[in-house]
């Protein structure tokens, strides 16, 4: 940077600039980032683990989030035919915040999987 006057003169209006740049652009950083935190609502994941597909999905609607189901053979082959038809997993644990009109992905035992699991 080019100076007029005396070496130390400029040195002393270098810091007096950049005094006033730096606290400037952190405001200006957080206020951005007050402003898209601040304008999406917010909301926390209820424990949907052991309901049915239909009380889970409601559940997750009443809270402003939705639900994507999976339907996992797995289920039967690792729990009690007693959990068909329930929600036996979700992405998201209770508490978490999401944003309103997010998703949490539901893992179904199906009841059709209970089925042919006593029919073996």
């Amino acid at each position: 940077m080019r100076t007029i006057g005396n070496s130390s003169t400029g040195t002393a209006i270098q810091r007096v600039s950049l005094a006033i740049v730096i606290p400037l652009l952190m405001l200006g950083i957080a206020v951005l980032v007050f402003a898209y935190t601040a304008g999406t609502p917010q909301t926390s994941v209820p424990r949907v683990v052991g309901q049915t597909k239909s009380a889970a999905l409601e559940r997750l609607e009443q809270r402003g989030l939705s639900g994507k189901i999976i339907k996992s053979r797995w289920a039967a082959r690792r729990l009690p035919s007693r959990f068909a038809g329930q929600i036996v997993h979700q992405t998201w644990k209770q508490g978490v915040t999401l944003p309103e009109g997010g998703v949490v992905t539901l893992t179904l035992y199906p009841r059709d999987a209970a089925r042919h699991r006593r029919g073996h």
